[in-house]
């Protein structure tokens, strides 16, 4: 590493030993956080394959892992996290640490926006957050602007992996007691945290800002249907539930009026990206990502409502009744008779008038929820890309464009599309005459040729998930 941190350099060089210590294993004095955890449930171990994965599923694995490889600790033991992290906020936010932070909306939520630490900042990586804050405090006391600044922002990254490996060892129940999402949609600081759905739902329907007369017809009926259902799905079964879901989809997609090839565009990846825009999207990609299981288990996001709007709506693909409607009154003869006909079909199709059918097929019965939301994204896909499918100069760069390069257009395109799918296809076609021979290149202007604000910035969020992943899916 360049020596090129001027004072914050120099007062590391006081501590070269206890790093070498630290890189070495050894060691150091200073508080101890004891690792013993609880034991967790045993997992499925699947059979090694004779075959490499491909990409899509190396990124399927890689997900599935990130919530299997999660450890439990102990309230103690989080107990004792805090008791390191709390002081260091303070010294990171504040010149004077006897002073606290009045506002808790900005104390966690505040350092899980912040930047993570870049690859120059591998020194203090290697450190232990105690150590850190140790090398930085005489500096950040010292308050010299420019030096004081460097070390809070180099401070404030160390915090920011410290807090995320901290949350992914908290259950829910010390996940909402903290509050460390304060701030975001799922914690509002005037409203139900999500990890009460019921009180969610109650919510949407009696503020007069988001209530509709459908909203009033339908949540009574998905607050009943949600008993028992908090924490009922993980990260983990939702990538392979909703892999399936799209796998039926596929296998019926003609008969529905789709190519098969756009239904395989459609991925549990892709998805994620959707409901990274749609649900989180104040937090960058890797902290979203990494703490994506502690999300799903912790705030139903499956089964959550939008609260955004005034409409009745919500759940993954922040489907809307009216859309719902509209596939049914289309597509209801062939929905029912792939229902009637195929054994792995489980989706439901609601009776016409019955609103407890309704509220169940389009968001409290998952297997429902993740057909309709394939068919959802399937078609605001199909009309963004109506334009340049048939393009020439696109599909040659799509023959010659590699996997990963299709995977981070259609991470921007499709979360795109279902926030504005006619934003999409303009700025699917705009992406395509300034970058002709790259989907890559495409990929990464699709977000910077809309003025919608909403589909810019679902582009952006879908496409720098999918970025996130691709890197994540080659580890």
């Amino acid at each position: 590493m360049k020596e090129s941190r001027g004072p914050v350099s120099e007062f590391l060089a006081t501590t070269r030993g206890k790093i070498l210590a630290l890189t070495a294993g050894l060691a150091v004095a200073g508080v101890a956080i004891e690792h013993e955890t609880r034991p967790v449930a045993a997992r499925t171990v699947e059979a090694a394959r004779s075959e490499p994965l491909s990409p899509h599923e190396a990124r399927m694995e890689a997900l599935k892992r990130s919530d299997t490889g999660r450890t439990i600790e102990t309230p103690e033991q989080i107990a004792a996290r805090f008791a390191v992290i709390d002081p260091l906020i303070n010294l990171a936010y504040y010149k004077d640490n006897s002073k606290t932070m009045i506002i808790q909306i900005d104390r966690y939520l505040g350092v899980l926006l912040f930047d993570p630490l870049t690859e120059k900042d591998a020194e203090y990586a290697r450190m232990s957050l105690e150590e850190v804050g140790e090398c930085l405090r005489p500096i950040i006391e010292r308050g010299k602007k420019k030096e004081a600044d460097e070390a809070r922002r180099i401070l404030k990254g160390r915090l920011h992996e410290e807090l995320i490996e901290t949350i992914r060892r908290m259950d829910s129940d010390e996940v909402v007691d903290s509050r460390v999402f304060l701030g975001l949609t799922v914690q509002g600081p005037r409203s139900a945290s999500f990890d009460d759905i019921r009180g969610a739902w109650k919510d949407k329907m009696t503020r007069k800002s988001t209530t509709s007369e459908k909203v009033r017809t339908f949540a009574p009926v998905v607050r009943e249907q949600l008993k028992d259902k908090e924490g009922s799905l993980t990260f983990a079964s939702w990538i392979d539930r909703q892999q399936e879901a799209i796998d039926l989809f596929a296998a019926h997609a003609e008969e529905l009026g789709y190519s098969p090839d756009l239904i395989k565009l459609i991925t549990p990846e892709a998805m994620l990206g959707v409901i990274h825009a749609e649900i989180f999207p104040d937090l960058d990609a890797e902290t979203f990502v990494r703490l994506a299981p502690v999300l799903f288990e912790t705030y139903n996001v499956a089964f959550a409502p939008a609260m955004g709007d005034k409409r009745f709506s919500g759940g993954l693909a922040q489907m809307t009744a009216e859309t719902f409607e509209g596939i049914l009154k289309k597509h209801r003869v062939a929905l029912e008779k792939i229902r009637d006909t195929d054994t792995g079909a489980t989706f439901t199709v609601p009776t016409a008038g019955n609103r407890k059918e309704f509220a169940s097929s389009m968001l409290t019965d998952a297997n429902s929820q993740f057909f309709y939301n394939v068919f959802v994204l399937a078609e605001n896909t199909r009309l963004a890309t109506r334009g340049v499918s048939k393009d020439k100069r696109f599909v040659a760069a799509w023959k010659k464009a590699s996997e990963d390069e299709r995977a981070l257009y259609m991470g921007a395109l499709i979360s795109m599309a279902n926030n504005l799918p006619s934003a999409a296809k303009h700025s699917a076609e705009t992406s395509l005459d300034e970058h002709p021979r790259s989907i890559a290149e495409m990929a990464r202007s699709l977000s910077g040729n809309t003025t919608v604000d909403t589909a810019a910035r679902n582009g952006r969020v879908g496409g720098a998930t999918a970025e996130y992943l691709v890197e994540m899916g080659k580890k």
